[in-house]
């Protein structure tokens, strides 16, 4: 101690500990995370629709990125009949989603999935009715479109810091083709998506008062002690 009281004079010595402790408080400060939610239940396209996300509240801590991710769900269905009685046909049939998520601060996530499928050698018609005969068929696939973003920069930080909330925009578009061979084909297809939607917040959180408490403790201690021994020497 002797030592060190020589290369630190008392106040510089006491005024070094201190700012070292600050320091090391908020250097070891946490990250943590919060995840807010939301969703667009699966319904059938085409339509516009909005979830509304609660802001992130500063008295937590600081915020530091937002993730933003989105994943669709849902279902294409397709269906087709060969009313044909002489020929045997091929059909392809072939669709697409696009689900567009506007976010807050601007900017887009786009979330894509395309299903095309060929029914090779579907039978004539057997004269039952439409879509329920050899001659005719169905089938489901589901909707697994995703994406995801993080944004860390302070103007999109700040527009998600705050009591209110955070509007994002939802659109659901779905298309659909088909082509044949032989056959004389009855075809269609529905689609129906939905959107969810998750919102990380990453954030170093405001100490608590015990933390504080506890090292500021201990450093006056330190400093008392440290000032009767500057006295002494």
């Amino acid at each position: 101690m002797t030592r060190l009281l020589k290369i630190f004079p008392c106040g510089m010595l006491a005024t070094t500990l201190a700012v070292g402790f600050l320091t090391t408080l908020t250097g070891n400060a946490a990250l943590e995370t919060m995840t807010v939610t939301g969703s667009v239940l699966p319904t059938d396209t085409d339509y516009n629709d909005s979830i509304a996300i609660r802001q992130f509240d500063a008295s937590l801590g600081t915020l530091q990125s937002v993730t933003i991710m989105a994943q669709g769900s849902g279902q294409f269905s397709q269906f087709y009949q060969n009313r044909s009685t002489r020929s045997t046909g091929t059909v392809t049939i072939s669709q697409s989603l696009d689900l567009i998520l506007s976010m807050p601060v601007g900017g887009l996530l786009e979330l894509t999935q395309t299903e095309p499928h060929t029914y090779a050698w579907v039978p004539v018609s057997d004269g039952s009715a439409y879509f329920q005969g050899a001659s005719s068929g169905s089938k489901d696939y589901a909707v697994t479109a995703e994406n995801q973003v993080t944004l860390t920069d302070a103007s999109s930080l700040a527009s998600f810091t705050g009591s209110g909330i955070s509007d994002f925009l939802v659109s659901a578009s779905g298309s659909g083709a088909s082509s044949h061979i032989n056959g004389n084909f009855l075809v269609g297809w529905s689609t129906i998506a939905g959107l969810d939607l998750a919102v990380v917040f990453s954030y170093i959180a405001i100490p608590e008062p015990s933390t504080w408490m506890a090292g500021v403790f201990a450093l006056a201690s330190f400093i008392f002690i440290n000032k009767h021994r500057c006295k002494s020497v």
